[in-house]
């Protein structure tokens, strides 16, 4: 069973939502640690730039941008 562009995008778009999700309240209800690390790898991530070769980058940075912004957003409201 293989799966299309579309239902691969949607797979990463709720992973990374929910990522952020689970950093956001771990932050809010324990520490800011994991948060941070997963800044300081998410910006090692952006500083790969765009690959037009290796299309996993892109995903990765993907991944990494919508994580972050997700959970420093929920760290921030809380």
């Amino acid at each position: 069973m293989s799966l299309s562009t579309n239902q691969l995008n949607l797979i990463v778009v709720l992973f990374s939502l929910s990522l952020g999700v689970a950093l956001g309240l771990l932050a809010l209800n324990y520490s800011n640690l994991p948060l941070g690390f997963s800044s300081i790898v998410g910006y090692c991530i952006f500083m790969l730039g765009y690959s037009k070769k290796y299309n996993v980058i892109n995903k990765l940075a993907f991944v990494s941008a919508i994580t972050l912004i997700v959970g420093w957003g929920i760290y921030i409201a809380g």
